[in-house]
């Protein structure tokens, strides 16, 4: 079986604002990659070239390809994938993200080989407006109507393309999954000179939330002293920078950028949150969790799936200031809970969210595909 992971073929015009930027689903496919070789399945992966996990993959000897569009339609990204689909002789096509999707439809109209789709996050809730979002919302249903399958990583997406495409049978949910050990549990809740290290770990773009986030830390300011770090990189990080400047937070906020020991940053971090407007199931929150981390997220997408109120984690409503100001002024003060909240939540990733169960998953979708 010889499966083409298509990751890459993003808007080249991006490069700047994305080149260190890791996405979840980036970090998912590398950990289901990974286990998928352990089955004798050959995998190629096209990657963006800013890709930050491309040497990860060479080590692993897996074929990597470099592909960018100048626009929606890129005759020479269609070419360069075609050319890779031949070279690599490729049985099936797994695609991640809307514009792979689209170019994975034309390529597979081309070649006659099926693709499969995952849908990381929801397309309803993007932040595309006017025309444009009515093309991608057109180009992206001509891919759902013609992928073999759409994996969705949140209940939430699969019943909205259930309801799109009247089709059940094709359309499954299977959640994200992380290697659990990798990230051994925190041991230490007493916060150091009684400061909490408060943490934060995605893109930085606003549909992370992180306006309402600074805005919180704002009013936490003028209660408590407190670290902030913000892990990742992304295309508003002048933005994120303009707006801590604007509340006066440069004492207290730092941006980390992309990180290779996650696990040693989150070991140090006390409280973990998750501003986010919009997710599917985030591999940051899984990871902070599997650490025994205390989190706090907004309650969208498969969050909750996770997080069980004041058992597993904390749910706040994206944008209610107040409640998340409260939740991490109790968490702050509270060290038993801290320990109790980032035990439970640890004990809860480890037993539902292991990445070796998410890649049988996917390879039972492949094989049933390829069966027909």
């Amino acid at each position: 079986m010889r499966i083409l992971q298509i990751l890459g073929a993003n808007d080249i015009k991006n490069l700047e604002e994305n080149r260190l930027a890791i996405s979840g689903a980036e970090t998912l496919m590398y950990g289901i990659i990974r286990e998928l070789i352990h089955y004798n399945i050959n995998v190629s992966v096209v990657l963006d070239p800013w890709s930050s996990l491309k040497d990860k993959f060479e080590d692993m000897g897996i074929p990597v390809y470099y592909l960018t569009s100048k626009i929606l339609l890129d005759l020479n990204t269609v070419k360069g994938l075609i050319d890779i689909v031949h070279k690599e002789r490729v049985d099936l096509i797994h695609s991640h993200g809307y514009r792979q999707d689209f170019y994975t439809t034309i390529v597979s109209s081309f070649t006659g080989i099926p693709f499969v789709i995952t849908r990381h996050s929801p397309i309803e809730k993007r932040e595309w407006k006017g025309m444009k979002k009515k093309i991608f919302k057109t180009v992206d249903h001509i891919s759902l109507l013609k992928s073999k399958k759409i994996i969705c990583v949140s209940r939430e997406i699969e019943k909205n393309i259930e309801k799109e495409l009247h089709a059940k049978s094709r359309v499954l949910y299977i959640p994200n999954g992380i290697y659990v050990s990798k990230f051994k549990p925190k041991r230490n809740y007493k916060l150091k000179n009684g400061i909490p290290v408060i943490t934060t770990i995605a893109r930085i773009e606003e549909r992370k939330g992180f306006r309402w986030l600074f805005e919180t830390l704002a009013l936490l300011k003028k209660k408590m002293n407190f670290k902030f770090q913000w892990v990742g990189h992304g295309m508003d990080f002048n933005l994120a920078k303009q707006i801590v400047s604007i509340l006066k937070l440069e004492e207290n906020v730092q941006f980390l950028g992309i990180r290779k020991d996650i696990d040693q940053i989150l070991y140090k971090t006390d409280i973990f949150l998750l501003p986010s407007l919009v997710e599917g199931l985030p591999i940051s929150l899984l990871e902070a969790m599997a650490c025994g981390v205390p989190s706090i997220a907004t309650d969208v997408g498969e969050v909750s799936s996770v997080i069980k109120h004041g058992v597993t984690g904390y749910l706040v409503k994206p944008g209610d200031k107040q409640t998340l100001l409260d939740i991490i002024l109790y968490l702050a003060k509270n060290e038993a809970k801290r320990r109790e909240i980032g035990t439970q939540g640890r004990k809860f990733v480890v037993e539902n969210y292991n990445v070796a169960e998410t890649a049988k998953r996917y390879l039972s979708v492949y094989k049933d595909i390829l069966s027909k």
